[in-house]
């Protein structure tokens, strides 16, 4: 019994130590933010002259309602008609394992979520109209997760680690999942022994973005981004088409990541390398595509 007493003496000592460390993290970001809002002040009031000389800036500004301390946080989905953000993360303690965080934005309550063994690391999540959570993770796993009841219902296994996933935009039945050898994988969850098609991509990269559209004649088409840029696939026919971004002077092949998607026009962001003086500057350039031919 003394031993035993001993032991969780320790074990509470360590979850001191731990939630001592989260709160100087949580410190140190807030005087950051703190920071980066004086910066934001100085800005503003240089922007009246610059409205005299006909200058149009449209301001939108951004109040910190909330903090939410997570362990080992790398990514989320949004699940904006039920006000429900999903993170990814690790467990306290000893063992650290991967679990999943669902905080309610109504009465903030944090939900833990264990994740089935040898999930690992999540890569990526995307929260379905349906009330799912589709989620990529690096134990080469693409898993469902039921929002209402907090369970996995399905899970099927990758034959590479997951990297990104997506669901569809017609219907409730088909997901997608993008590897980290390149490919990209066609699943329908009535279907539950394995994925639909299995499309090889124009490289070995992995396929860290990917998005469902529609287009103007109602075809269904997945817009995927790695390191060689953008990539369109069209999951009807099966056919991938490479879409070379703009070139800029003194480009750089980075990584490219898929945003503000909609039907008719796809949106991307590349890394840039401009030289000034001798010196690399980094600057990310938004890249529109209205109408592919």
């Amino acid at each position: 019994q003394q031993q035993k007493l001993i032991e969780e003496v320790k074990e509470y000592k360590r979850q001191i130590l731990y939630q001592q460390r989260l709160i100087n993290e949580s410190s140190s970001k807030r005087q950051k933010m703190a920071e980066l809002s004086s910066d934001g002040a100085m800005i503003a009031e240089s922007l009246p002259s610059l409205r005299a000389h006909g200058g149009s800036i449209d301001l939108c500004k951004f109040v910190l309602q909330n903090e939410f301390v997570l362990d080992g946080a790398r990514v989320m989905g949004i699940d904006a008609s039920s006000q429900i953000i999903v993170a990814s993360g690790r467990a306290p303690g000893v063992s650290a394992e991967h679990v999943l965080t669902k905080i309610c934005m109504f009465s903030r309550q944090e939900t833990k979520v264990c994740l089935p063994p040898n999930t690992k690391a999540v890569r990526d999540i995307c929260i379905t109209p349906g009330g799912l959570a589709i989620f990529a993770s690096l134990g080469r796993k693409l898993s469902l997760l039921s929002m209402t009841t907090n369970n996995v219902v399905l899970q099927y296994d990758l034959p590479a680690p997951g990297w990104s996933c997506s669901g569809d935009q017609t219907g409730p039945n088909h997901v997608y999942a993008g590897l980290q050898n390149g490919m990209l994988l066609v699943f329908d969850t009535r279907q539950t022994k394995g994925p639909l098609h299995s499309l090889s991509g124009l490289s070995t990269n992995p396929v860290h973005t990917i998005h469902s559209v529609v287009d103007d004649s109602g075809s269904m088409k997945i817009i995927s981004a790695s390191s060689i840029g953008p990539c369109i696939w069209d999951v009807d026919g099966t056919e991938t088409r490479y879409l070379p971004a703009k070139k800029f002077l003194l480009i750089l092949p980075m990584p490219m990541v898929c945003a503000n998607v909609d039907i008719k026009c796809w949106s991307f962001f590349q890394a840039k390398f401009a030289y000034r003086d001798g010196k690399p500057r980094g600057l990310h350039i938004p890249c529109m595509c209205r109408s592919i031919k």
